[in-house]
């Protein structure tokens, strides 16, 4: 029976649903294609009539993660609900609706060049994201500033899943979360006081950087690791590129 073009787009999106979730849940090299075959209901000779390879179907789907990522935090409206929401446990514990970065990223630099382009693509995202939370500063700041928070609050989700799945954390954020929340000082008295002059977030970025200054050289380390990130000394502006 021939299926129509309508029918096809839906196989395919679906597909790419699960391959998104399973991918993140699981790790890319840990899921085969005939495991996203069955997810996905159907034949592994139908997933290859949409995808000619996994390398293929791993960088649509993790751009498709992207897009879900960006459109839940394109609608926060704060440095401080933005970061409320991604250390959250929820986040944590959801990790195939999760953030590709935390999720993936230690298996990017072992993928083809198709699933690293996406990745440091969404990279970018959330870094410019983050640049435009912290509100009206020279360009350079801002982006250095976003560095920052973007390497603890990542590096801050991979060790608490780690120490989640490991049994050391039960119910709540975890003690890595709870620890980087009160250095970043995020709460609302704060956040309110900054907003005079249209400088709204100014101060907290400040803040949050100045005190993440301790966290971000492991976990800028980290991300540089996983996705070839060059930065200049200091914190530095990345320039990200593909090895």
């Amino acid at each position: 029976m021939r299926v129509t073009k309508e029918k096809a787009a839906e196989n395919r999106e679906r597909i790419l649903t699960e391959a998104a979730r399973l991918f993140r849940e699981r790790g890319v090299s840990a899921v085969g294609m005939d495991a996203l075959a069955e997810a996905a209901g159907m034949t592994h000779g139908s997933l290859y009539s949409q995808f000619d390879s996994k390398e293929h179907l791993a960088a649509e789907a993790l751009g498709r993660a992207f897009d879900a990522s960006a459109a839940k935090y394109g609608e926060v409206e704060t440095l401080s609900a933005y970061v409320e929401r991604y250390l959250s446990a929820r986040h944590r514990d959801t990790p195939g609706s999760g953030c590709a970065i935390a999720t993936l990223g230690c298996e990017v630099p072992r993928q083809g060049n198709a699933m690293r382009q996406t990745f440091t693509e969404g990279l970018r995202r959330m870094m410019e994201r983050l640049t435009r939370l912290l509100g009206p500063k020279a360009r350079r700041k801002c982006e250095n500033e976003a560095l920052a928070i973007a390497a603890t609050l990542v590096g801050g989700m991979i060790l608490s899943s780690r120490r989640r799945r490991s049994g050391v954390v039960r119910s709540d954020t975890g003690s890595v979360p709870r620890a980087i929340k009160p250095d970043l000082r995020l709460d609302s008295r704060r956040e309110g006081s900054s907003t005079r002059g249209g400088h709204r977030g100014r101060r907290l970025g400040t803040t949050a950087t100045q005190s993440a200054s301790r966290w971000v050289a492991p976990f800028s380390l980290l991300l540089g690791v996983v996705l070839d990130v060059s930065m200049e000394p200091s914190l530095g502006s990345p320039s990200l590129k593909l090895s």
